[in-house]
């Protein structure tokens, strides 16, 4: 074990095109006979804490710093050779895909999947491997061995474009049950039977993602896609006059893809609005490449690619562009505003808690304010009546709260002072005792009493772990046991030299051995 810790790597795999870096990771474990998942990590990475990802595997800069000799690759374009990331390129702003890319390979904690939206993305992502019985026969038959490819675990994709048959599940999780453990492909068990044809519209659809993941395409703003959609709905009879008919581009849609296909991948169109809705609005968030992709298909011609679309909505302006509407100009006469203004200060001097609103409502005030308006609106600002708020919240009696909480707090504290065994009585725990943590972490500010009860009975760490300390010596002390080694006494009270603080430290180290040492002499004095 010790060997490969600290030896170089002398050899590596060779990556196959498309190949998941899972895969190739898994292929190199399996070489070398190395079956400790730590002691992998640690050959690969030189740190035993990163945790392996099917999909969008991070600490790519760690990895290439030990196999680098041997990858002729950078860290980059590994990760846009091996990993699922080309995916949200043309999709993002630019700066966004850099963040995300830097975080892939310089970063110590992988968020890739968070940061991608991954988790909380309508779209449904596979839970298992899948494969072409095709492509798996001939990566057999010409390398002697089977690895994962990247097309396969896209979600939406079911099939392969270069076999047109459709893709099979291996039961083989992505994520597996070890949590250190890169999953490689070597036991796929090939089921026997007749492989099924796949459909044009699904053959396109795969077409399309290998696209954007061989093809290194542009990113294209929010604008762009946002203006790309107006025209795509012009070009498909989508239009009522100057609106889009949502609901004709909705059946065209729903006509082309069945509703259980839409519905089994997460895209399902029922309730208003929709995510088909807001992709033919003005974009304010990124979509996924499949629901891209699947309007693509079902409004556009056949036979197009990914790449001309995405150069079509490229051509748009990247920007927007300031409309040339007719403004209001400031008025040249100097003796109108002088006059307007005297005007509307005397409507506000004749009733001093007179309303904008009912200014508005007479013929005489809301000329003024119109004009005022329209030509002397930074003065207007500064000279509106103060508005007014009648509102007042007599749902809750916040005083009347706080005395009742503070005296629920006060009675808990005191019953549960001189117990020892109890849990840390910090804030949470008090409010715990009553169920009302929600409210007083959202309303502590109205609650004064209450927060001066925790900032002086609440327990600290430090306390606690003396607490803990004190508890664990009384019961030795019962039970005549109380001359135990001190680091076992460190490990009953639940301690260890990384979690313990300062005072607990000092009394392990100082107080405990002394009383310990003075405790025979002092029962020989008393016998």
């Amino acid at each position: 074990m010790l060997y490969w810790c600290w030896s170089l790597i002398v050899q590596f795999p060779i990556p196959q095109h498309d190949e998941l870096l899972g895969s190739i990771l898994a292929r190199f474990i399996k070489c070398q006979g190395i079956r400790d998942d730590k002691v992998a990590l640690d050959v690969l990475f030189g740190n035993r804490k990163v945790v392996p990802s099917s999909l969008l595997q991070g600490h790519i800069g760690e990895l290439h710093t030990n196999v680098g000799h041997l990858w002729r690759i950078q860290p980059e374009e590994i990760v846009e050779r091996h990993t699922l990331l080309p995916l949200y390129k043309p999709f993002l702003p630019a700066d966004r895909y850099n963040m995300l890319l830097t975080n892939l390979v310089e970063q110590k904690l992988n968020t890739g999947t968070l940061r991608t939206g991954m988790n909380a993305s309508i779209m449904k992502w596979p839970s298992q491997y899948h494969i072409c019985p095709g492509c798996w026969r001939d990566q057999i038959h010409r390398e002697g061995y089977s690895y994962w490819q990247r097309l396969f675990q896209c979600p939406g994709v079911e099939s392969c474009p270069g076999h047109g048959i459709r893709l099979i599940s291996t039961k083989i999780l992505l994520g597996s049950d070890r949590r250190h453990y890169f999953t490689g492909a070597e036991d796929v068990h090939m089921p026997s039977g007749k492989v099924t044809p796949a459909e044009c519209k699904q053959l396109q659809l795969s077409s399309m993602v290998r696209q954007l993941l061989d093809q290194s395409l542009p990113a294209v703003t929010l604008l762009q896609w946002s203006s790309f959609y107006q025209r795509l709905a012009r070009k498909a009879d989508c239009l009522d006059g100057a609106k889009i008919n949502h609901e004709k581009i909705t059946q065209q849609i729903q006509s082309y893809w069945r509703r259980e296909w839409l519905e089994s991948h997460g895209l399902g169109l029922q309730g208003k609005p929709n995510w088909l809705t807001a992709i033919f609005r003005k974009h304010r968030r990124p979509f996924t490449y499949l629901q891209h992709i699947v309007v693509w298909l079902a409004l556009l011609p056949e036979h197009i690619s990914a790449i001309d679309v995405i150069a079509e909505a490229r051509a748009f302006p990247e920007h927007c562009v300031p409309s040339h509407q007719d403004r209001y100009k400031q008025s040249e006469s100097n003796d109108t505003r002088v006059m307007k203004r005297e005007a509307w200060r005397k409507i506000l001097a004749e009733d001093k808690n007179v309303t904008l609103k009912a200014i508005r409502q007479t013929q005489q005030g809301a000329r003024l304010y119109s004009w005022l308006y329209r030509f002397d609106n930074q003065w207007l600002l500064q000279h509106k009546p103060a508005p007014v708020k009648n509102y007042v919240n007599k749902r809750v009696d916040w005083v009347l709260r706080d005395r009742q909480l503070v005296k629920q707090f006060l009675a808990i504290e005191a019953k549960s002072f001189e117990v020892l065994e109890l849990p840390r009585r910090s804030r949470a725990w008090f409010c715990n005792q009553l169920g009302v943590k929600s409210l007083v972490e959202k309303r502590l500010d109205s609650l004064p009493l209450c927060n001066d009860f925790f900032i002086r009975y609440a327990e600290s760490i430090e306390e606690y772990q003396t607490r803990r300390l004190a508890c664990i010596m009384a019961e030795l002390k019962q039970r005549n046991e109380h001359l135990r080694p001190v680091c076992e006494i460190e490990r009953l009270a639940g301690l260890s030299r990384q979690r313990s603080r300062k005072p607990a430290r000092e009394i392990l180290r100082m107080d405990i051995p002394a009383w310990q040492s003075a405790e025979p002499i002092s029962a020989k004095r008393t016998s």
